[in-house]
């Protein structure tokens, strides 16, 4: 996944943008497009380093699983990011 957000990073001008894509607004939309997409990126090898890392301590046996905030805490802020970029590309 994280392979195939970089590649798609360095090609903005193939996803879908939610206001049409004018001269003057290209590289202001092309721009947070790529932002988005790097944050994304550090938000799931954040989020995989974390599945690993309490993958290691499960097997130990001090943890019982990932805890009971774990997917709160991932839709929040996978989500809380959208809306964000999604408000900020809207201006």
């Amino acid at each position: 996944m994280y392979i195939f957000l970089t590649i798609l990073s360095r090609f903005p001008r193939l996803y879908n943008y939610i206001k049409p894509i004018t001269k003057e607004n290209a590289e202001y939309q092309y721009k947070c497009a790529r932002q988005l997409i790097i944050i994304i990126k550090a938000e799931f090898a954040a989020i995989f380093t974390y599945i690993g890392w309490n993958s290691i301590r499960i097997a130990l046996e001090k943890v019982s699983g990932l805890g009971m905030g774990f997917l709160p805490v991932i839709l929040v802020a996978i989500l809380g990011t959208l809306a964000i970029y999604i408000r900020k590309c809207l201006k």
